[in-house]
């Protein structure tokens, strides 16, 4: 269980992001992501544009089931 990690960065700050991905689906899968930095100024999140948005990696990995 995730605990005690940072939930927002600042300007000039810096920190590591770490995702943890499980596969309960029974079968191997590919998951995708996407790591976005958005400006917390604008708090419609269903409207991103390049102007308070920008899409810093995106991933993809292949797991086996985790039984």
């Amino acid at each position: 269980m995730a605990y005690d990690y940072p939930t927002e960065l600042y300007s000039g700050e810096s920190g590591n992001l770490i995702i943890g991905i499980v596969n309960h689906e029974g079968r191997n899968v590919t998951y995708h992501g996407e790591t976005w930095l958005i400006n917390s100024n604008n708090t419609n999140y269903s409207t991103l544009t390049a102007e308070n948005a920008v899409m810093l990696d995106s991933y993809s990995v292949r797991l086996e089931p985790n039984h």
